[in-house]
């Protein structure tokens, strides 16, 4: 499933139209937001209807400016949450899945003393919803220097505003394939001005639900690029809550490498230009540590299960100095193995205040289960927990 997002500058004539439904019929988005469509809300349906879409809401534009709509498909039970000049927030229910998310379509003020309202109006949207959450459109603001090129450097003060209200929402910038730049301003040599506008954030819930998802900048007939948002498709939320969850494990710290990957991965993902980027490096941080587990630190009931084969076989063996030292290495491996394994389950019951001693692994693993189910019951998905 993808999603399309783009800034149309305008929807009033014909060609624009075709040009759209053009794009569309390429692409067959489920859901499409679009800014900057100049039409009344009662103008909108002949869009509606010429893109092939079955359902659609819209915000009118004020005088010849703005106007906003977002469009999708049957596939998707859209309810909307709300909406002004700037924005259309919708959760979204994938009819295939249990799982509902947000999604919220924004357009940023052009005008720079009014850019704050934007920022306050992106934090009052944070603070309404706990779950998962995709925000993408033309915010009108770059986060660095570096995604604008030509005219005069962006105020500092501007970008780290910016920066500053995605830490506050814990939304972290999804990245993108295709050109650095979403907005050209038409004009050539030393006139031409390129920006970063247009860009997609999510939160860690957001993207624990979609972990292969990414956002490639196309060309379209307007002076944006088109987001458009691909996604992975939506496994059952046992299955996906199993696989793509991030949660420390604190067996880990017993293994010295643990340290060195999250130093590593801390000092290659830290900017020192951008010391606000904490949800960034604590991201970098829980991938790393998700592959060095699957990596090199490895199941822990499958290593179990190894090394007691093993020390199985060498008790079968004739017995010798070599058997006996190799059964004392293999005998303190797999009493390393089970106390990693007693301190998982104790954190994945959540019975932290037991001191580590009593091994009662399999009473540990019956609450654990207990825990999950309640937790599935009840709906509460805790897809991101970092310890």
């Amino acid at each position: 499933m993808n999603i399309f997002v783009l800034n149309c500058r305008g929807l009033g004539g014909p060609r624009a139209v075709q040009r759209l439904k053009s794009q569309l019929r390429t692409l067959k988005p489920q859901l499409v937001f679009l800014s900057e469509t100049k039409l009344l809300a009662s103008e909108f349906d002949k869009v509606k209807i010429a893109c092939m879409f079955k359902s659609a809401f819209s915000v009118s534009c004020v005088g010849r400016s703005g106007g906003l709509a977002m469009l999708w498909n049957d596939d998707f039970d859209v309810t909307l949450l709300s909406f002004s000049c700037s924005h259309i927030d919708v959760s979204v229910h994938h009819l295939s899945n249990a799982v509902a998310w947000r999604f919220t379509g924004f357009y940023g003020e052009s005008v720079e003393s009014r850019k704050y309202l934007s920022w306050q109006l992106l934090g009052k949207l944070a603070e309404r919803y706990q779950g998962p959450w995709l925000c993408a459109g033309d915010f009108n603001e770059v986060l660095y220097q570096s995604e604008k090129q030509g005219g005069l450097p962006r105020d500092e003060r501007k970008t780290i505003a910016f920066r500053e209200v995605l830490n506050k929402c814990q939304l972290i910038d999804m990245g993108f394939i295709g050109g650095p730049f979403t907005w050209w301003n038409g004009r050539l040599g030393e006139e031409t001005i390129v920006e970063r506008l247009d860009r997609a954030v999510s939160n860690l819930s957001w993207q624990a639900l979609f972990p292969n998802a990414h956002v490639d900048h196309l060309c379209s007939f307007s002076d944006h690029c088109a987001l458009n948002i691909q996604m992975d498709k939506l496994e059952t939320v046992s299955n996906q809550q199993r696989r793509s969850r991030f949660r420390f494990e604190p067996m880990w710290l017993r293994d010295p490498s643990c340290s060195k990957v999250v130093e590593s991965s801390w000092r290659t993902a830290f900017k020192p230009q951008d010391r606000t980027n904490l949800l960034g490096n604590l991201a970098a941080v829980g991938k790393a540590l998700s592959n060095w587990n699957r990596e090199s630190f490895g199941h822990i009931q499958n290593a179990i299960q190894k090394t007691q084969k093993s020390l199985e076989h060498t008790n079968k063996l004739p017995i010798s100095q070599d058997r006996l030292k190799e059964k004392m290495a293999l005998q303190s491996q797999l009493n390393e193995l089970l106390e990693r394994e007693e301190i998982l389950w104790k954190q994945r019951a959540r019975v932290d205040w037991l001191k580590h001693g009593d091994r009662n692994t399999a009473y540990f693993h019956s609450t654990a289960n207990s825990v999950r189910w309640t937790a599935q019951c009840s709906s509460v998905l805790f897809l991101i927990c970092c310890t």
